[in-house]
């Protein structure tokens, strides 16, 4: 049994690789994280959402720290710089070259 900053407790199962199973905790977290904030993004959630409509600035992007604070999102992990990251590479959302703000790619074409 041990704890992670990202994922918490965690109780190894027994004649399982401690780090294997950290890693393969964290991608499943990576991959709720994406998804979540891809959701937000995303061309259905983004017709209605005016809030996070209202929040972006003139080139469309919306603080980081905001996104993270949506319940959803703020269940799976509080650290911004895990969000921020586990995006980096989405074709819905862009980050900017600063890193602590997200804009739909769409918005940049």
């Amino acid at each position: 049994r041990f704890s992670h900053p990202l994922v918490g407790e965690l109780e190894v199962p027994e004649g399982m690789d401690a780090e294997a199973f950290l890693q393969r905790k964290v991608r499943t977290l990576q991959k709720a994280v994406k998804r979540q904030v891809e959701h937000y993004f995303g061309e259905a959630n983004w017709a209605r959402d005016t809030y996070l409509q209202e929040s972006a600035d003139a080139q469309g992007f919306v603080d980081a720290a905001l996104v993270a604070e949506f319940e959803r999102l703020r269940n799976l992990t509080t650290d911004l710089d895990f969000i921020v990251d586990t995006v980096s590479d989405s074709t819905v959302v862009e980050v900017s070259a600063c890193g602590r703000r997200l804009r739909r790619r769409a918005a940049a074409a």
